[in-house]
């Protein structure tokens, strides 16, 4: 189950991510539909990030310095 935590009192973020590693680029492609833009649903402040895909069919926690690159952008 995932549960999906929504601040309404401060603006959507949004990134756009860049995979840098083979299982990414698939995670891109085949559960993404190829659109890297995600939304942050929660920022640990360490760098963990967990995103929900655009199409909302993938949610992951991802270390922005491991396996993708960020770019930020505030809605």
């Amino acid at each position: 189950m995932t549960v999906v935590l929504k601040m309404y009192n401060s603006p959507m973020r949004k990134v756009t991510v860049r995979p840098k590693s083979k299982k990414a680029k698939n995670r891109l492609a085949n559960m993404m539909d190829n659109n890297p833009i995600c939304i942050v649903e929660q920022d640990k402040g360490d760098g963990m990030l967990f995103l929900a895909s655009e199409n909302q069919k993938y949610f992951f926690w991802v270390n922005i310095n491991d396996f993708w690159e960020c770019d930020w952008e505030v809605l």
